[in-house]
């Protein structure tokens, strides 16, 4: 069996030699979540050299095949990743501002399109800011979520104080009658203040009431 520097055996070697470099000379941070991370990085790599010595021994001449298919799983595991790091594109009708609630495993309601081509699910927010739909949450989709104005573009770009608030809840439950639904939900408001009386209790309920009158439609 001859060495053969494949395209595994060098991001193998690219990624021992980053998690070298991560635990030598970059800071894991107070958590030590840095330090995770760089085994992460280094595990890796050593699983793709296991990988890699297994190839070598399987194809022994047949170095071409070999690095075919070493081309094809690392563009499937970067592939994975990338859908794996997804994330929602809310649509806001114009300077919209309040509660935006998107309620999962609604019967009636159309499922969220998954486009095999991105990572990114892109959704319109009416003007009540409600999205139902019969899909169920995927953990990939919860957080980053990006929010752009129907205008104006990314709402962290736009001016004056507007921004997106995560609402701070004890429950991700929206009970209605006898049917629960999972939900997620996200503010939109300019500054100051977010009070939880006000926004959690008032207008939060009525979003809630509201929301639970759609599902019966």
């Amino acid at each position: 069996m001859k060495f053969k520097p494949t395209p595994l055996f060098i991001v193998s070697i690219g990624l021992i030699l980053f998690g070298l470099y991560m635990l030598l000379f970059v800071d894991p941070g107070e958590e030590g979540w840095g330090t995770l991370f760089t085994m992460m990085i280094g595990g890796a790599g050593i699983a793709g050299l296991v990988i890699y010595v297994i190839f070598r021994a399987t194809f022994k001449t047949k170095v071409w095949t070999q690095a075919g298919i070493e081309i094809i799983l690392i563009i499937s595991v970067l592939y994975f990743g990338y859908k794996k790091n997804g994330h929602y594109e809310f649509h806001l009708p114009h300077n919209y501002r309040g509660y935006v609630l998107l309620v999962y495993g609604v019967d009636h309601a159309p499922k969220m399109k998954k486009p095999f081509y991105t990572n990114k699910i892109k959704l319109s927010i009416p003007v009540s800011g409600i999205i139902l739909t019969s899909s169920s949450p995927n953990d990939n989709y919860i957080n980053p979520a990006v929010f752009l104005d129907s205008t104006l573009g990314e709402i962290e770009k736009l001016p004056g104080s507007l921004k997106r608030y995560d609402l701070p809840l004890s429950s991700d439950t929206l009970k209605c009658g006898d049917n629960n639904y999972l939900f997620d939900i996200w503010i939109i408001k300019d500054k100051p203040s977010w009070s939880v009386q006000e926004d959690s209790i008032n207008r939060l309920d009525l979003k809630f009431v509201e929301a639970c009158t759609l599902t019966k439609k």
